[in-house]
């Protein structure tokens, strides 16, 4: 990913609980070698989150940091978004209608134009009726989508699924995949996809430190081999 200056692009969600809690994990995950860090804010307030966003980044000046909000939706978050942040990332399954112009791709554009945001948008979509398939509503997402996301269903790390979506999508689309990814199964998927962002523990929303490491050595090793060749 440019934005981030590698090829390929570890950056795991963290659950934020509280700020020593979050903390905590982005020195874990900066251990491990990740390439960067999503704070999550499920279960806090807009507020709290930020709050945590800026000791994280007054102790981590250098490191890719986005957020996700639980309060606002992508327009309004915009509004309150510290000029820091590196990216936005939406849970919301946009709805695409098959229409040029969607009204939530243009309240999406305006906002990033009037608050003058840099931050790259993560988000996620499902076609409603009148769109034929989801590979065709991913396709219309990318006009207010900076990164397209898979949300996190289990077949979202099968080879065979995301190079379906690589070729729908075009190789020029920046591709994430939430679900927990084997680093055993990342060579394959990463001639399709740009961003993993998963580094929790199974059934647990903590970052797994074991495999936090496995999975940026693989990233980082594979997608070299890939550059070199």
């Amino acid at each position: 990913m440019a934005a981030i200056g590698k090829p390929k692009a570890f950056v795991p969600i963290i659950e934020v609980t509280d700020e020593c809690q979050a903390l905590t994990q982005v020195e874990a995950a900066m251990l491990a070698g990740v390439d960067g860090v999503f704070l999550l804010g499920r279960t806090i307030s807009d507020a709290s989150l930020n709050s945590t966003y800026r000791k994280a980044r007054n102790e981590h000046p250098d490191l890719f940091i986005g957020v996700n909000y639980s309060e606002s939706l992508p327009a309004q978050s915009f509004r309150t978004l510290d000029p820091s942040v590196q990216a936005l990332w939406s849970t919301t399954n946009f709805v695409c209608d098959g229409h040029t112009q969607q009204k939530e791709a243009q309240e999406i554009y305006d906002a990033r134009h009037v608050y003058r945001c840099r931050a790259l948008f993560f988000g996620s979509v499902e076609p409603c009726p009148q769109v034929r398939s989801l590979e065709a509503g991913r396709a219309l997402a990318l006009s207010f989508l900076d990164v397209l996301t898979l949300a996190g269903h289990e077949d979202d790390s099968d080879p065979s699924m995301l190079s379906e979506v690589r070729q729908s999508l075009g190789h020029t689309a920046v591709l994430a995949v939430t679900t927990r990814v084997p680093p055993e199964r990342v060579g394959a998927c990463l001639p399709h996809v740009d961003c993993f962002m998963n580094g929790s523990q199974v059934g647990n929303s903590n970052l797994d430190p074991d495999y936090l490491a496995d999975l940026a050595d693989a990233v980082h090793s594979r997608a070299f081999i890939r550059a070199v060749d």
